[in-house]
């Protein structure tokens, strides 16, 4: 009866590991939507998810001295499913708080990254720290004293599988079908049943608890640790938080520069996180009470991740040409595969002996807590939560910007090997030659390093290569090549302003078309800015006031070699860049504009796919003046027919006026103009062209007319088939649809 009831406590623990990442996936995703995809509004979100988790940790082992565990656990589990039901309400009333907020007191940068903290405290503090408090509340029903390192680490394994299970779910199967707000539902209805079936088996929990008490109060049961090496455990697994969490950050920015970087990248490289700490402390968990000294597999453990943490910068390096060899992907499940090789291949090693520390910890610090293991359980957990959330803050904001993205993990590297020798120091007959051979092997490892260069599709440097920077939110590369004649630079690896002639056109009709529309205009907007190229087209027509909003600094930074491309147009003087998330800024600007020039990179890019919806098109309509013109480039290539089509029928239902072109290649432009635009208009730009004297910047001879696909009656036909893309369930996958969107052209013709 016993196993029998243990057994249920861990498939419901594994289900809370389910709806917890389910959760995280989702609550993240909407309020990107409201605070923004920059690194600062990440970071403000990660800080309170994991603040909640902490204060829950601490909580809980407070309150579970005090209360029966299971009951407990039933209580939390139902006001998670509580909160679950009503972050619907919560998420509808965001935006409008925000804004109120920013215009009551106009914040500065620093004030404005607290309000974001706020706000996400706001909505994530109550349900992250009922999640929290599960850890301690379940480790006290479950753990028998004299396996408590195997229990606990059982507990945090399954925990962490089914992480992994909520995080694909959700990520990749769960949004797209069902949408964010259905998806949050039901991980509160299965919340829901875990506190019933918790409530249904809490007798028989009190009744196993009376059985073990004779047992755990034998004292030949109970092994003390001294004090030193109690804090050693307690201490080192903290710290071990921090580098952990800094790792998770750093790894992910290099794996950004080979993965698409798209809407399932982030969920895919953290399964592959969570499954390496779940197997490592699962193997650990069932070694853990029949080790001789805990505490110098402690240690060594904490050195085995610091050096694998430095010999993984050595596949990191080799990953473009072990990539290149499994060959370019032509489908979304082929690309995840892909992704998932370069995160195992990376990343796994060291996750393992990241998880395989808390086992170690707990048996360790746990000591003689023989009735109230829940107690030291959830010390453990939140001191190591806390110190999680710190370690993300730092490397993000402090580590990446000031020393690259090498040097941040060698510098993390480090401080697991000193926790591993501060460990090794506490005991009497430390395990040396294990000790001094990982120390030899991060030293000669270190030293050996290539230069920390990331690009993604290349190993090392390139004699190509004009800037190269690794900032707070992406690494911008730029390369400027003889012959033939081409600069191309990069974000996280993807292409994003190359000079061919196709690219060029589209660039500078983006910024010419809605000028020849809108002849009289004084005021523009665009979004984003890049290497300028778009902003340049539009100050040949002397327009008074023109903003553009980027994300990526470093891309402002590299426009310099984009001078000749973008018209000098950093020089303009009617021109004020903001650096800050595109849809973030229309949310708490006020401004409205004649021309509105929406250059977002892929809608398949993570930080991207919430400026292809219907609530997007909305705000940017709500900044366009009465007779304003809205220009947005859509890709034809790496994304499906069906998603494409979905889009220009999302765009054409908030502006009914919409005409598709084609500039070329893989480029076409949605134009949304005040009124039902003519072919007789069109034909008619042709001659305002030379009267504004731009007619170098379309490249070649064609005339704008060859641009012009669809009216606005063929558009609406040819997107009849398409699905109204909404923020509650726009996900759009890799596809290799061009040739197929290229055809559905011809047809539609």
């Amino acid at each position: 009866m016993r196993i029998k009831v243990r057994g249920i406590i861990l498939i419901m623990f594994f289900m809370s590991g389910v709806t917890s990442l389910i959760y995280e996936v989702s609550w993240f995703r909407q309020l990107s939507l409201t605070l923004g995809v920059s690194a600062y509004s990440a970071a403000a979100v990660v800080s309170a998810f994991m603040g909640g988790l902490a204060l829950g940790g601490w909580l809980g082992s407070k309150i579970i001295k005090r209360v029966d565990a299971i009951k407990f656990y039933a209580c939390l589990q139902l006001l998670i499913a509580c909160c679950a039901f009503l972050t619907p309400v919560v998420f509808k009333f965001m935006p409008s708080i925000y804004t109120s907020l920013y215009n009551e007191y106009n914040p500065d940068f620093y004030l404005f990254n607290l309000l974001r903290f706020g706000l996400a405290c706001m909505v994530l503090l109550w349900p992250t720290t009922l999640i929290g408090m599960t850890f301690p509340a379940v480790s006290q029903a479950y753990t028998i004293y004299n396996q408590r390192g195997k229990d606990l680490g059982s507990l945090y394994s399954v925990n962490a599988i089914g992480s992994v299970l909520g995080a694909l779910l959700s990520g990749l199967v769960l949004i797209r079908l069902l949408g964010t707000r259905d998806t949050i539902l039901i991980s509160g209805i299965i919340d829901l049943m875990l506190a019933a079936l918790a409530f249904a088996i809490s007798s028989r929990i009190v009744k196993q608890n009376k059985d073990l008490r004779t047992l755990q109060a034998n004292p030949q049961n109970i092994d003390l640790y001294p004090k030193r090496l109690v804090n050693i455990a307690f201490w080192g697994f903290a710290l071990s938080g921090f580098v952990s969490l800094g790792y998770e950050v750093v790894w992910f920015r290099i794996l950004s520069n080979f993965t698409l970087n798209s809407v399932y990248s982030f969920t895919v490289l953290l399964s592959i996180f969570i499954l390496g700490l779940s197997i490592g402390s699962f193997l650990a968990s069932r070694l853990v009470d029949s080790a001789k000294s805990p505490i110098s597999a402690f240690a060594i453990i904490q050195l085995g991740i610091g050096v694998s943490a430095v010999l993984s910068l050595y596949v990191f390096h080799r990953l473009p040409t072990i990539l290149l060899r499994i060959g370019l992907p032509s489908s979304a499940l082929q690309e995840i595969t892909i992704e998932v090789i370069a995160a195992a291949l990376t990343i796994f090693v060291p996750t393992v002996l990241i998880g395989a520390t808390f086992p170690l910890a707990a048996r360790i610090y746990t000591n003689s807590n023989v009735y109230k293991i829940g107690n030291p359980a959830g010390k453990l957990y939140g001191a190591n939560t806390v110190f999680s959330m710190i370690g993300s803050l730092v490397a993000g904001f402090l580590l990446i910007p000031t020393m690259g993205l090498q040097k941040s993990v060698l510098m993390l590297a480090l401080v697991n090997i000193l926790i591993g020798i501060a460990a090794l120091l506490q005991i009497s007959d430390p395990p040396k030659i294990e000790a001094y051979a990982l120390l030899g092997t991060a030293a000669i490892g270190a030293l050996l390093l290539p230069q920390g260069v990331f690009l993604g599709f290349r190993e090392g440097t390139n004699p190509y290569l004009v800037y190269y920077k690794e900032g707070v939110d992406a690494n911008v590369s730029v390369f400027i090549v003889p012959n033939p004649p081409l600069k191309i630079s990069f974000v996280n690896g993807r292409n994003e302003v190359p000079t061919d002639r196709y690219s060029m056109r589209a660039f500078y009709l983006m910024g010419h078309l809605p000028a020849l529309l809108k002849p009289d205009a004084k005021s523009a907007l665009v979004l984003s800015f890049g290497n300028g190229i778009a902003t340049g087209a539009l100050s040949r027509h002397k327009i008074q006031h023109i903003d553009a909003v980027e994300i990526v600094a470093q891309q402002v930074e590299a426009a310099r070699f984009y001078q000749p491309e973008n018209r000098n147009v950093l020089s303009y003087p009617g021109l004020n860049i903001t650096i800050e998330d595109a849809r973030n800024y229309l949310l708490r600007s006020d401004k409205k504009y004649d021309i509105i020039t929406a250059d977002a990179t892929h809608p398949t890019n993570s930080s991207s796919w919430a400026m292809f919806t219907q609530e997007f098109y909305k705000l940017a309509r709500s900044h366009l003046s009465p007779d304003g013109v809205m220009v947005q480039w859509l890709p034809i290539h790496d994304i499906s027919k069906e998603d494409y089509i979905s889009i220009i029928k999302t765009f054409q239902s908030v502006f009914p006026h919409t005409t598709l072109w084609y500039v070329g290649s893989t480029h076409t432009l949605l134009v949304a103009t005040p009124h039902k635009l003519s072919t007789q208009e069109v034909l008619a730009l042709d001659s305002l062209i030379d009267k504004r004297g731009i007619r170098d910047d379309l490249i070649d001879s064609r005339t704008l007319v060859s641009n012009y696909l669809m009216n606005e009656d063929q558009v609406r036909k040819y997107s009849s088939s398409g699905s109204i893309v909404t923020d509650d369930k726009a996900f759009f996958l890799p596809a290799m649809d061009d040739g197929v969107i290229l055809q559905s052209f011809q047809l539609a013709k």
